[in-house]
């Protein structure tokens, strides 16, 4: 968007069928499931610094996430800050 600020979007999609896969986050019991994602990322530079803030986002075929309420859900929301520093 300018010299300073850049943004970035990527998307993941997961299938898993016939228990293909152990350990995986979203499966039902047959061992079948699918896990999409969406990532935003801007890119801030400030001098020799840039900031990298992220938000993501995770949804199953299957509950798998934890919610506020201890509730088994679905989807999963996430925000994170990274700084690099060039020297």
């Amino acid at each position: 968007t300018s010299e300073k600020f850049a943004i970035g979007i990527r998307g993941e999609y997961f299938s898993v069928y016939n228990g293909g896969l152990t350990d995986v986050i979203g499966l039902d019991t047959q061992g079948d499931g699918d896990v999409i994602t969406a990532t935003l990322t801007g890119n801030y530079t400030i001098g020799e610094l840039t900031l990298k803030p992220e938000l993501r986002i995770d949804t199953t075929s299957e509950d798998f996430f934890i919610d506020n309420d201890r509730e088994a859900t679905k989807s999963l929301s996430s925000f994170v800050l990274g700084a690099v520093y060039k020297f």
